[in-house]
């Protein structure tokens, strides 16, 4: 798309919003506040058109762009067909090169739009104060006029400002700024009209009072026909609003479509946040709840933990309000159920097992009284078995592998007793007998891995339509780990094979979702792996750039190294130290990180992490502290994880012999390693 083209659209978005992404919670608040604002009757703009009743829409959902090059064509399109821009201004977006471009963007193809800044946090031109720099909260680009070239010029300009600040015009005021701006009127005009609207609805009730002491009984029927219609009215978009976040829901997600599903629970979110929330009663809160769940399950998949931890504990708050109202009532069991779990599971992703033990266990426990609340029905049955699934997942990751082992098998048999099955009860029984699979390969029984792992595919083979994109993922991760099982076993022809397949299945989601986070992120553990068969087939070059590339994205993770992309990371880089062909800026950033504890948490990379420090420490000098700290950490690694897989065996052994026999585990049985193990990379 070139910028010729683009200049030529016309105007279809009131506003473009452009936000650093560690502002996003106010970027949502904000673009509800737009288009859900009401603008006064018969108001006009500047050049004496009627407007509509509402500014609908505004353009907010970006893209991450934290790894990109460039704006894209679909953000500058967006721009290019705004009205005016609107800029969240804080100390973080002040920083983002993002924001800035998207600021010189548009003044370049909009030269006569309108900027508007929405100051949330910082201070305004604090980087001309000594010592305050790090306050600025207005981008450069905001600060400093736009040349014809598109370049920043030394020209100071004043940006039209809304200060949503404590302190600042308050969130009422500061919203009639923008929308002011955004419309092209005076200020005091819509504020006027504003407050006219207001002093209405008062004089409507003030009148409603007279009349009331005339003419008491007419007004009364009056009120009940009012009252009667308004909550039809409610009923209906109640109704509307349960079928977006319960029966569309599941349809959305057999596409695969996290825009569509984010949308839908945005908007019955936004619904129930335009009303007084005093006034929800215990059903609308049960709603709201399930619309939070819905907008904090996208925003897990797309790689946004914080932004899906805050809807779920904000959704348990209501939740465990409407269920201390009336306990023994199924739906707010049900509904506080999600919660727990969905808050459980969060602590689940950051490795704090006591926490997550505790809303896990509170989920088994709330499933166990749905079945005694109502012991025939399916959905009461489906969340026993899926508590009887999380606590095994817990067992599991603090080396109890026995009772690990015990719940996947009773939650496999509980799915298996609900008839008829639906998609969700399916996909219950795939995650169980591959969380089994999972936890034998822990324990070091790979060959029973594999057939419960084979098992897991011929069951999605089964359950398979052809049109359910959540089964071929599964099916694609199924294939990657069985391959992962083959690699340890030494059978790598076998393991080849089953990775084509499951590549074949990532090039196809990927394509039919292109922003779909998780999805690349698994895809990473597939090519690391493929690397190795593309070094046995001679293509030595093209293994070596993608282990590198996929290793090096170490540098752009986020957070403590607790996602799970980062054990895709470290096991594709020590992959690439196995074969000596390791970066050496990656080995020197990840040593830094690991030294600093990021990894600590990741206890199913420990034999990667080892096989790295190992690395590390063979390219120290001979006899030095360097390479000792490495070698001792790599032991101190796998002393503290309680796995058993080959992988684990293998790097224990390595660690043994640098080290002389100083750990523990290094009297232990250790037999049973074939020597071709993932292509004998790591056979010494």
């Amino acid at each position: 798309m070139n910028g010729a083209a683009i200049k030529e659209a016309e105007p279809s978005y009131w506003a473009f919003i452009s936000y650093s992404h560690a502002d996003i919670p106010f970027a949502t608040w904000l673009h509800r506040a737009l288009e859900t604002y009401r603008l006064p009757r018969h108001l006009q703009d500047g050049e004496g058109r009627d407007l509509p009743r509402r500014l609908f829409p505004v353009f907010r959902d970006r893209q991450e762009l934290e790894a990109a090059n460039d704006l894209g064509d679909r953000l500058r399109e967006a721009i290019a067909a705004s009205r005016c821009l609107v800029v969240i201004c804080s100390p973080r977006a002040a920083k983002s090169r993002w924001v800035d471009e998207e600021i010189r963007y548009f003044r370049t193809v909009r030269p006569d739009g309108v900027v508007l800044a929405a100051i949330l946090s910082g201070e305004p031109h604090a980087s001309d104060i000594p010592g305050r720099e790090d306050e600025e909260c207005l981008p450069r680009a905001l600060r400093f006029a736009t040349g014809p070239d598109g370049e920043l010029t030394d020209t100071r300009v004043e940006p039209l400002a809304a200060d949503f600040r404590e302190g600042g015009d308050g969130k009422r005021l500061a919203r009639l700024k923008l929308v002011a701006g955004i419309i092209g009127v005076k200020l005091d005009r819509i504020v006027r009209r504003d407050a006219q609207r207001r002093h209405r609805r008062l004089a409507i009730l003030a009148a409603a009072s007279v009349l009331g002491m005339i003419g008491t009984s007419l007004l009364a029927y009056t009120a009940v026909r009012a009252r009667d219609e308004a909550q039809y009215q409610r009923a209906q978009a109640d109704s509307l609003v349960e079928f977006m976040i319960t029966d569309l829901k599941p349809r959305l997600e057999k596409v695969g479509r996290l825009d569509v599903l984010d949308s839908v629970g945005e908007r019955a979110l936004s619904y129930y946040e335009d009303q007084d929330q005093d006034e929800l009663d215990i059903d609308a809160l049960g709603r709201k709840a399930r619309a939070l769940h819905l907008v904090g399950e996208v925003a897990n998949l797309r790689g946004q933990p914080e932004q899906a931890r805050r809807s779920f504990i904000e959704a348990a708050k209501a939740t465990g309000a409407a269920l201390q109202d009336d306990p023994d009532n199924w739906q707010r069991v049900f509904d506080h159920s999600q919660s727990e779990f969905w808050v459980g599971y969060g602590f689940y992703e950051q490795a704090d097992w006591p926490n997550a033990a505790v809303h896990l266990g509170r989920y088994r426990d709330l499933g166990r009284k749905l079945v005694a609340l109502k012991p025939d029905d399916p959905t009461s049955k489906l969340e026993a078995a899926s508590g009887e699934l999380n606590l095994g997942v817990v067992n599991r990751e603090i080396g109890r592998f026995g009772d690990a082992l015990a719940s996947f098998d009773e939650a496999e048999r509980l799915y298996r007793l609900i008839q008829p099955q639906d998609r969700m009860t399916r996909m219950f029984i795939v995650q169980a007998i591959s969380h089994a699979a999972t936890t034998l390969a822990y324990a070091g029984d790979e060959v029973a891995a594999e057939k419960r792992r084979i098992r897991q595919i011929l069951q999605i083979d089964a359950y398979d339509d052809g049109s359910d994109r959540q089964l071929d993922r599964y099916r694609a991760i199924g294939l990657d780990q069985l391959a992962g099982l083959r690699f340890a076993l030494g059978r790598m022809n076998e393991g080849c094979a089953s990775l084509q397949l499951a590549d074949r299945r990532w090039r196809e989601l990927i394509a039919l979702d292109p922003d779909n986070k998780a999805w690349a992120q698994d895809r990473d553990f597939d090519r690391a792996q493929m690397a190795l068969c593309k070094w046995r087939a001679g293509g030595k070059g093209e293994a070596a750039a993608d282990l590198r590339a996929i290793s090096g994205k170490i540098a752009h993770s986020e957070g403590n190294g607790t996602d799970e992309a980062d054990e895709f990371y470290l096991v594709a880089l020590a992959y690439a130290a196995g074969l000596g062909v390791a970066e050496p800026a990656t080995l020197a950033l990840y040593a830094k990180r690991e030294y600093a504890g990021d990894f600590e948490k990741l206890a199913s990379s420990a034999p990667a992490r080892a096989a790295i420090l190992i690395a590390i420490g063979d390219a120290e000098k001979p006899g030095g502290k360097a390479r000792r700290k490495a070698w001792d950490r790599a032991g101190e690694v796998l002393a503290a994880s309680g796995h058993r897989t080959v992988l684990e065996r293998l790097q224990k052994d390595r660690v043994c012999r640098r080290t002389r026999g100083k750990q523990e585990f290094c009297s232990e049985d250790r037999a049973g390693v074939p020597a071709s193990a993932f292509g004998g990379i790591f056979a010494e």
